[in-house]
Order: C-alpha cells, then structure tokens, then sequence
C-alpha cells in the first residue's frame, strides 16, 4: 500500500479492504483531510509503521 501526501489531497494505492483500513485509522487521529496534509512529516510516517 502507498500513501502520497501533497498539498492539494492524498491519494492512496492499494487493495480496496487496506484503503478502507487505513482511512479508518487515520480517521481517528484527524478530522479532516486539511489536517493530515499539515501535519508534521514525522508524525504521519509513524501511523504508517503502526499500521504496517
């Protein structure tokens, strides 16, 4: 699964149940999607290691 961050969105790569699974989890560490983008780099790597 890839996960790219950019500044206007994310996009997500992956088999549909791991998408699901991850905006799952992500949804309840952000509320919107604005949040995600400017989080610190750090902090959004270390969701992706738990996950993995």
């Amino acid at each position: 699964m890839k996960i790219y961050i950019q500044s206007n969105g994310v996009t997500m790569v992956g088999k549909p149940k791991q998408i699901q699974l991850m905006i799952k989890h992500y949804m309840n560490h952000y509320e919107t999607i604005e949040e995600w983008i400017q989080a610190s780099p750090t902090k959004s790597k270390s969701h992706l290691k738990l996950i993995q």
